[in-house]
This record gives C-alpha cells, sequence and structure tokens, in this order.
C-alpha cells in the first residue's frame, strides 16, 4: 500500500509497515527544472554519523547495501530500497530532493512509502 506526503509530513517508517525490505519512491516535478534526490542513514542522534550512508547519483549504494538507488522507475522520478542490512546504530533513510539550478522554492514533492 502506497503512503503518500506533503511538505512538512513526518513519519517513522516503523509506524508505517512492519516490513524490514523497503521500497521508497518520491516523485517530483517542477516545470523546467531537474532534481538530485538523496537518501542518508542518520544514527540514534537523527546525525550522518558516516558519509558511506549518504546514497546519491555518485555513491549508490552503502557499504553494505542497506540503502541502495534503483534510479527512476513505476512513475517514481527517483526510488531507493532500504533493507534490514542497515545497522542497528542508524534510524531510518531520509530523502531530500535538491534542485540542480538556482530555484529559490522546491515544488511540491510526493514521497511513497512502499
Amino acid at each position: 500500500m502506497a503512503r503518500e506526503f506533503q511538505r512538512g509530513h513526518k513519519a517513522k517508517i516503523s509506524d508505517l509497515t512492519a516490513g524490514t525490505d523497503l521500497y521508497v519512491g518520491v516523485q517530483i516535478a517542477g516545470p523546467g527544472l531537474t532534481f538530485d534526490i538523496s537518501c542518508f542513514g542518520l544514527d540514534a542522534d537523527e546525525r550522518l554519523s558516516d558519509d558511506q550512508y549518504f546514497v546519491f547519483f555518485n555513491q549508490p549504494k552503502s557499504p553494505e547495501e542497506s540503502i541502495q538507488l534503483l534510479g527512476a522507475q513505476a512513475g517514481d522520478s527517483e526510488s531507493f530500497r532500504i533493507t534490514p542490512l542497515l545497522p542497528s546504530s542508524f534510524r531510518a533513510g531520509r530523502e531530500f530532493p535538491l534542485p540542480q539550478s538556482g530555484a529559490q522554492h522546491l515544488p511540491e514533492s510526493v514521497l511513497k512509502a512502499m
């Protein structure tokens, strides 16, 4: 079951699903804009304590492949796989769309957790 999030909406993955092998799809559109969408694992203090868990176009997976960039698919602008291999010292992955151009405001984006 897909769950849609709008800007500012937050939820723990564990509140959405008991699943541990997750597909996270991001749909985002802005006329004339292109986006780099990244996903990263946060430690218990909600900090990115290890750059190896910052997954984006130039680093498509974390060391043990607990976070993987899957690319555009199934109508999503970008998608990621988050698996139970994520070390226990890390919390859920987070996704942030970053405009490649000099845009000041991001358009509405939709994050789907399945």
